[in-house]
C-alpha cells in the first residue's frame, strides 16, 4: 500500500524548495560582490561563509525531495537543519550588529558606491522640490547613514528565519504528520 501525503506536506516541500533557490540565487550574487572588492580576510571569511549558506539550501532541496517521498530520517535531518538554521541566524545577526557598530565608516565607504546612482536620482529630485525645501532635503541626503536601515533590515530577515524555520519545527514535529512518515 502506498503511503499518503497529506497537502500541508507537500506544500512545506514545495515552500522549502523555493526558499532555498531564492537563497541559492542572492547568495551567488553576494559572492559576486564579495568577489569584486577588496581581499581582505573579513572577504574570506564571508565568502567561506555565504558558500556554506548555498551548501546548506542545496541540502535543504534534497531533504525536500526526501520529505516527498515520506522518507523519516529526511524529516528528523529537516528538524535539526531548522534548529541550526536559527541558531546560525541569532549567531551571525550578533555578528553582523556589532561588525556594523565597530565598523560603521567601513560600511558606509562600502554602500556609498552601490547606492551612488540612487543618490545621483536623489539629487535630481532634490533640484526639482520647491525651493523652500530644497536646503532640508539636502541637509538630510548628505547626513544619511545606512546602519539603521541595514540593522532594519537584518533584523527583519533573521525574524523571518526564525519564524520559517519554528514553523517547519512545530509542522514535522506534530503527531499527524509524523504518521505519514511511519510504516
Amino acid at each position: 500500500m502506498d503511503k499518503k501525503k497529506s497537502g500541508g506536506l507537500i506544500a512545506f516541500a514545495i515552500l522549502i524548495i523555493l526558499f532555498s533557490l531564492s537563497s541559492i540565487t542572492s547568495n551567488l550574487g553576494m559572492m559576486q560582490r564579495l568577489g569584486s572588492g577588496h581581499r581582505g580576510a573579513d572577504t574570506i571569511l564571508m565568502q567561506v561563509w555565504v558558500a556554506f549558506l548555498i551548501i546548506f539550501s542545496l541540502a535543504e532541496i534534497a531533504l525536500a525531495v526526501y520529505i516527498l517521498k515520506l522518507n523519516d530520517l529526511a524529516r528528523k535531518t529537516l528538524i535539526i537543519a531548522a534548529i541550526v538554521a536559527i541558531g546560525l541566524s541569532l549567531w551571525g545577526y550578533r555578528n553582523a550588529i556589532v561588525t556594523i557598530d565597530k565598523y560603521p565608516d567601513v560600511l558606509n565607504a562600502t554602500w556609498a558606491e552601490q547606492i551612488k546612482q540612487v543618490y545621483q536620482e536623489t539629487g535630481n529630485e532634490i533640484n526639482q522640490a520647491p525651493p523652500e525645501k530644497q536646503e532640508n532635503l539636502r541637509k538630510a541626503h548628505k547626513n544619511f547613514k545606512p546602519e539603521p536601515f541595514i540593522k532594519l533590515m537584518l533584523t527583519i530577515g533573521v525574524g523571518f528565519v526564525i519564524f520559517w524555520n519554528a514553523l517547519l519545527i512545530f509542522y514535522f514535529t506534530r503527531p499527524k504528520v509524523k504518521e505519514q512518515f511511519s510504516s
